[in-house]
């Protein structure tokens, strides 16, 4: 028999209904919109992230490119023992993502990667998801899998701590992760994320081996495993959660607070914002609103420099912030120019002689005042950050990555 009829046979009997119709004739495929032809594309969110573990049951598969599953999440159950670990799902959880690998694969692999994902099993299921490549704005079908028992509790509102033994991935397993996210161009943000993941300590030597995973790097146990956690208060771009993971994957928003007999200033100029960056400043009678995070240990020299601390940009202090959450004094992190303003400018009355070098960008400017609204910031505040006198430049870029095209300054 020929062999497309052969796979049409096949996928009709083992691919769920709601994502297959009929098959009929030598060449006709199936109906599902992330096959093109005698090929199909899949996104690979987890091991088949890297080129030479896809490669051992599906030799066809071409990399297309990085690609994002909005509203997703990754997670992980199933212990595999193959793998010495649990092994990793999508779900859906609306706000979150999930990078990926998408990959074009010959229609004549598809039973050898169901067979890899352990369809017949009952371990996984075949989905159509819709990713978008990387720097494109295109919504892409692929075929994914979830598995058919999906964790019941999200991992990152787990301490590191309470993670059972049975969502811990392998060693191996996230350094499978982490070696196919950079050889695919993932985000680095993203593959940070990945190296924080707890993990089980476990080695699949032999899969270690063949895919060459000795020399991949993940956070130290001793980070994972850190209970220790500090506060940190952001009052400038780090209001927005999208812009704070980027460099500290573990912040946990505890809420909006409130700092007293400081004000809210900028000052110098910033090559990535294009503008004065955000700084506070001691003003007996003012207050700054920001955002309480609660974030490793492991993280703190992220954040450091994201605050360009070693080259003296920022300098670190702590401070008293009212928690409108808890209704409580926390004690927190925050950091302030160490080239500060000395004059006042950005007070309540007109925004119209503002020195240039005092002047955020229009980017800027706007992740503010998304991070505040989102924060859940009290309204009169943010109505003052949007009046705000900017330089109007905007950073593309940034713009793109925090989806700020629908913010309003005034």
């Amino acid at each position: 028999m020929h062999w497309q009829c052969l796979i049409g046979v096949w996928l009709l009997v083992t691919i769920p209904r709601a994502q297959s119709h009929s098959i009929g004739g030598v060449n006709a495929t199936l109906d599902v919109p992330e096959v093109r032809g005698h090929k199909f594309l899949y996104f690979g969110f987890g091991s088949n992230m890297l080129a030479k573990r896809i490669h051992i049951q599906n030799p066809t598969a071409v990399r297309v490119g990085p690609a994002l599953l909005a509203d997703y999440r990754l997670d992980f159950g199933f212990e595999s023992a193959r793998w010495d670990g649990a092994v990793a799902t999508i779900v859906p959880t609306p706000g979150d993502h999930v990078w990926g690998t998408l990959w074009e694969i010959d229609l004549s692999n598809l039973p050898d990667i169901d067979n890899q994902e352990g369809v017949h099993e009952g371990i996984y299921d075949p989905l159509t998801v819709y990713v978008k490549l990387r720097d494109d704005s295109k919504q892409t079908p692929a075929r994914a899998y979830l598995l058919t028992k999906q964790p019941e509790t999200n991992l990152y509102d787990l301490s590191k701590d309470s993670v059972p033994e049975s969502r811990q991935p392998s060693k191996t397993y996230l350094q499978c992760l982490v070696k196919g996210a950079v050889e695919s161009s993932v985000p680095e943000d993203y593959v940070r994320r990945l190296k924080g993941i707890k993990h089980n300590g476990h080695v699949a030597t032999e899969l270690e081996q063949k895919l060459e995973l000795q020399n991949v790097e993940l956070y130290p146990t001793s980070c994972i495993n850190m209970a220790n956690k500090f506060f940190y208060f952001g009052f400038g771009s780090n209001m927005l959660a999208s812009r704070i993971h980027i460099q500290n994957p573990t912040a946990k928003r505890i809420g909006a607070g409130k700092l007293e007999n400081f004000r809210l200033d900028f000052h110098t100029g910033s090559k990535n914002w294009l503008g004065a960056p955000a700084t506070i400043v001691p003003s007996e009678g003012s207050h700054v609103y920001g955002a309480i995070w609660e974030i490793d240990k492991c993280n703190l020299k992220d954040l450091d420099d994201q605050e360009s601390v070693p080259d003296g940009v920022y300098i670190p202090i702590s401070v008293p912030v009212h928690s409108l959450t808890t209704d409580t004094s926390i004690t927190c992190r925050a950091y302030h120019l160490s080239n500060q303003p000395q004059t006042e400018v950005h007070a309540n009355g007109s925004q119209e002689n503002i020195p240039l070098n005092r002047q955020p960008s229009e980017t800027y400017l706007k992740v503010l005042v998304k991070g505040a609204r989102e924060s859940g910031i009290p309204e009169d505040y943010i109505k003052w950050l949007r009046g705000i006198k900017h330089n109007d430049k905007q950073v593309p870029a940034m713009e793109e990555k925090l989806e700020l095209s629908q913010v309003q300054l005034r």
